[in-house]
Parts: C-alpha cells; structure tokens; sequence
C-alpha cells in the first residue's frame, strides 16, 4: 500500500474515532445529568430519535410507564384529528317539547341537547366566529317563541361518563383547570371570583363572574392590618356540592385577588345562563330547570335547529397550546361516543373513549404494555405512558396527511401556548413545537425540534417524583435536559 493511501486511511480512522469520541461526549453530558443526585428520588423517562436516518440517539428509562401529565393531549388530538378529521363540529340541538300556540306562547319544554362542545359561552376568539348564545336566541326568535310555560331542559345523553373525571384528586375539584366535564358547558365551567379588602375587621369583598345561583358561597375571610402576619386565601370544597368556603386575610387597600373556581353539575349552570339570557331577550320562562340523562319520554320532540362549534382543529389547538383539559375530556368522549360502534355492550361515552383510543394506539405500533389510558386530559393519576409510546406516535405522524396541521397544533418555543415564554434567547426558540404537562412532581415535554445543523428530531422526556433541591423546578429542569439533547449533531 502505498503512502499517501495509508496516511488517508489514518486520516479517515482518527476523524470517524473524533466524530464517535464528540457523540460519547455527547452522551456522557446527557447521563450525568440525569444520574446527578439531585435525582436520586426520580425516575427519568427519555427517548431521541433522528427522523432523517431513523435512528435512536439517547433513550433511557424508554419503556417504563410513567405520568405523562399533559402530553397525554397529543394522543387525544391525534386520535381524533384521525377519526373525525379537522373540520368535525360538535352539534348541539334546540328542541321544543310541546306547541307554540297563535300567541307565541310554548305550551311546554324547551330542550337543549349538548354533545360536549367545551367553546359554548367562551371569552376566546375563534376563526370561525363565536356564536353559540347569539345563535340560540336567534332560534328562538325564529320559531316566534315570546314566553315559554314549561321547563328548560337539559339533555345529557349524548355525552356519558363521570363528570368528576377519573383518578383525579379531591383537592382538584375546586379550581377551573379541573372543571368538571358535561355535555353541556358554559363559560368553560368556571367562574371567576375577586376578592376585594373591606374595613378593618370586616369579611372581605366577593365578586363573582358571571353571576350565578350555582355556587353558594360561605365567606369566612377577614380584612386586617400590616401589623399582623397574612393567613393566605383559600377556598375549598368538602365535596362535587356547590357549597364553596372560603378563608384568609387581606389587609385594607390591597389588590383585588383573581381565581377561578369550577362550578357544580356544568349542565345546571348552563340552564342557569340560559334562563338569564332568555329573560333578557323577553322570554319569560314559567317552569323550572331539569337536568336529565335520557330522553325518555322525549320522543316526540320537535328540533328547532341546531348550533355547531368550531371546527376540530381550532378545538385542538386550545388545547395543545392553551393545556386546556376540560377541551381535551370533552373531545375525548366525543370521539368515544362517535366510535362506539366499535364496541358492543352498554358503555359510556368516557369508556368507549378509553377502549377505542387504546386500540387505535396500539394500531399505530404502540405497545399495549407501554400505555395505559385513564382520560384524554391527562389530569388522571392512573393515566401513564412511556416515553417510547409518545416517540412512536410522534413518528407515525410524519407520514401522515395532517402532519403538517398537527405540528402547528402544538406549543412553539418562545413564541406561544404554554412555551411562550420557554427557551426564551435559547437556539431552540422557534425550533421546538412540543407538549408541556406538569402535576406535583411530575413534568413533561415531547414533540419535534431541530438539531444544531437543522435535523429533524423527536423526543419525550417524563420527570416523575421530583423534588427541587437547587430552586429549579421540574420544567425548568427539564427545559435544561431537552436544551441537552438538541446539541446532538450528526456525523460529518
């Protein structure tokens, strides 16, 4: 052989031993971050695939189930971007039961039936228009109804299903991001309450909005002085009764405080705003509300019209970007009930949910041994995954024909959603289209990002049972690994 071909091929041995020394290195910083002390207590799960060459980069832990918190809504948006397609609408019927006499008077009740649209009463803007109030009155003024004698009725029997959600915490069931779940929804199902300082030794100022009769409220709070420590507010709930207490201090001149309290039984609250929006409009209404799971005795009912929402993928991406679970329970059990000719026997709408995308799940290449489904939100503690289950979506979802959609469903890096204001001044601002999720102890991020030199990556990292130790929490800390893992760079 001669020279110069064995100073090539010693050229070539010392670059390909460099490139694979530069991703040992690589390698090497990612596990000591995760095997640093400050972890002893928690179990990291992390997959790193190369899309362009299909390769696995870094993976740990891949297989173990683990909370997956909120990254639970990417399998939720994909499975019914799929089923449904992104331009389904949720229906929500008008009926009469009973005449509408010469004088505009319905001798009878009039019936709303829900399907579960979660935008019905929302402060949010959509593209395709907020018109769900507006729309039903119009209804109502088309059938020429100027009072209604009989009852305002609610229809439940579209959605089914606990409407208290599945393995979630009782201490979940006072606040809006554990809104309980119905085919009929108002306002997202919260309302919100401030709380303003009064005189010296008074209870404090409560203003809710909207108004409402579905939340009795008893105010144990007082108004002090700045000579005294400060009992924080708090409010709770003993039960799913609508019977909130609520306790602390504020001191005399302070900022109003803002929260957000779900309401009770959602469908009740909607008949609420009904009977105050039909007042308004100058339809008196004599009989009284009535929630019902069946429509029994319904039968001969007349349909007004009907009010659909906006369409699947302006729904979706509230709630990937939003995080917003009482969307992602509601189009869960939508499409659950959609699908259930899949199944036979008597199922709710919730199970059905459960059953179908399950299946579906493991149709894409998921092992069923890797995923365990509980709810569409990810607010269940029994619901789990695996970081390679999340990764095998992620990369089904390339060659499918809504790829392009679902990725710009997700949160953006320094841009908007629930990472706008993450990887601020980092290289993967606006590079990172991935889903955040966090409980007590539990943080999340999967979804796709670009590589140094620009390549196509998709990733999952689970942080179950963490405990700040060094003032980061758990998305900061994982924000710090998925920074990490986006340094890999492919061979030269």
């Amino acid at each position: 052989m001669r020279l110069n071909q064995l100073l090539f091929l010693g050229v070539g041995i010392l670059s390909c031993h460099v490139l694979a020394q530069a991703a040992s290195d690589w390698a090497n910083q990612v596990a000591r971050f995760t095997s640093s002390p400050r972890f002893d207590k928690s179990t990291w799960g992390i997959e790193l695939v190369d899309l362009k060459f299909g390769r696995g980069l870094f993976a740990t832990n891949e297989h173990v189930l683990l909370k997956l918190a909120s990254n639970q809504k990417i399998f939720t948006a994909a499975w019914a971007l799929a089923e449904l397609g992104p331009n389904a609408s949720i229906r929500t019927l008008v009926r009469i039961h009973g005449k509408i006499d010469a004088h505009g008077v319905l001798n009878g009740d009039l019936v709303i039936s829900g399907a579960g649209d979660p935008t019905w009463g929302s402060d949010r803007v959509f593209a395709s228009g907020n018109h769900d109030w507006d729309a039903l009155l119009g209804l109502i003024r088309a059938a020429h109804i100027r009072q209604i004698n009989g009852r305002l009725v609610a229809d439940v029997s579209r959605i089914t299903g606990s409407r208290w959600g599945t393995n979630r915490l009782a201490t979940d069931l006072i606040h809006s991001y554990a809104a309980e779940i119905s085919a009929l929804n108002e306002h997202e199902n919260f309302v919100v309450a401030r709380v303003h300082s009064s005189r010296m030794g008074s209870p404090a100022q409560l203003v809710i909005t909207p108004a409402t009769g579905s939340l009795a409220i008893t105010n144990r709070t007082m108004t002090v002085g700045a000579e005294k420590p400060l009992v924080p507010l708090s409010f709770h709930r003993t039960s799913s009764a609508p019977l909130i207490y609520v306790t602390g201090e504020v001191r005399t001149n302070a900022v109003p405080q803002r929260f957000e309290l779900a309401v009770s039984d959602p469908a009740a609250w909607f008949l609420d705003r009904l009977r105050k929006k039909l007042n308004e409009s100058g339809v008196p209404v004599g009989g009284e509300d009535f929630v019902t799971g069946s429509m029994e005795g319904f039968s001969d009912c007349k349909i007004l019209g009907e009010i659909q929402s906006p369409p699947m993928h302006e729904m979706i991406s509230i709630m990937l970007k939003e995080s917003q679970n009482l969307y992602a329970e509601t189009l869960f059990r939508f499409t659950g009930e959609k699908m259930r000719q899949n199944l036979t026997g008597n199922f709710t709408s919730e199970q059905s949910a459960v059953l179908n995308m399950t299946d579906w799940l493991i149709a894409r290449g998921i092992n069923r041994a890797e995923l365990r489904v509980e709810d569409g939100s990810g607010l269940s503690r029994g619901t789990l995954s695996s970081a390679h289950a999340l990764v095998t979506l992620l990369r089904w979802s390339r060659e499918w024909e809504h790829h392009s959609l679902f990725r710009s469903l997700l949160p953006v890096a320094g841009v908007d959603g629930t990472l706008r204001n993450r990887f601020i001044g980092s290289r993967l601002s606006r590079k990172l289209w991935a889903k955040t999720g966090s409980l007590n102890g539990v943080a999340t991020l999967s979804g796709f990002m670009e590589g140094v030199q620009g390549d196509p990556l998709v990733f999952s990292v689970l942080l179950n049972n963490y405990q700040p130790t060094q003032g980061k929490n758990a998305s900061e800390v994982v924000d710090e690994l998925v920074e990490l893992l986006s340094h890999w760079e492919p061979p030269k």
